[in-house]
């Protein structure tokens, strides 16, 4: 409720009512159809990454509420916690760890980054813009780069994750001085594995 206030502070009702009133309804309604369509399109690419815990793939329904409370929850908490609150959710509709959730969420946005930086470099080369051209401060090019470097980055820790999870487990237990939470976080690792699994397809 307190973030759902702050989304609407400030709104003045009955100016949007105004404005709702002279919308072309069919134009509203197919923005409504444009819109839920991509939903659908996220369900079949999400359920293309995620499995079940016992490596079936996942009902298209619990995935649809998913996704659907997850961009709910986007419109109104900050920093796009919504993405977290969809890996929850997941793991409270169908049988899936949280962690296998989440790392799954992870690639499903490394995915999308790898897409958006190669559309950024088709557009830099294509479009005839120089090299340094800034937005705000920073050059283009240095964006293009520094999303570059860090969707590799991911990519790699998510593939030696996959490779090498032993080697990933001992280096966790090694390094967390409590044998406890790094009992726990080793186990997270078999989740992000299960969430990666995509990769080796």
């Amino acid at each position: 409720m307190l973030f759902l206030w702050w989304a609407l502070k400030g709104l003045s009702f009955a100016e949007v009512w105004q404005h709702a009133r002279k919308a072309n309804i069919g134009l509203v309604l197919v923005s409504v159809v444009v819109a839920t369509a991509t939903f659908v399109m996220r369900v079949f690419r999400w359920r293309l990454i995620l499995r079940a815990d016992d490596g079936a793939p996942v009902a298209r329904l619990p995935m649809w509420h998913a996704i659907a409370i997850g961009f709910m929850a986007n419109n109104v908490l900050p920093f796009r916690a919504g993405e977290v609150l969809r890996a929850v959710a997941i793991n409270r509709l169908a049988p899936v760890k949280f962690s296998t959730a989440l790392s799954s969420l992870v690639l499903e946005r490394l995915f999308d980054g790898i897409a958006i930086i190669s559309l950024l470099f088709v557009g830099l080369v294509t479009a005839g813009i120089p090299a340094t051209t800034k937005i705000g401060d920073i050059v283009v090019a240095d964006i293009a780069t520094r999303m570059a470097i860090l969707c590799g980055l991911l990519l790699a820790a998510c593939a030696a994750t996959l490779m090498f999870p032993d080697f990933a487990k001992r280096a966790i237990r090694t390094l967390v001085p409590s044998p406890r939470f790094g009992d726990r976080l080793a186990d997270f690792v078999d989740g992000v594995r299960s969430g990666v699994q995509a990769l080796a397809s």
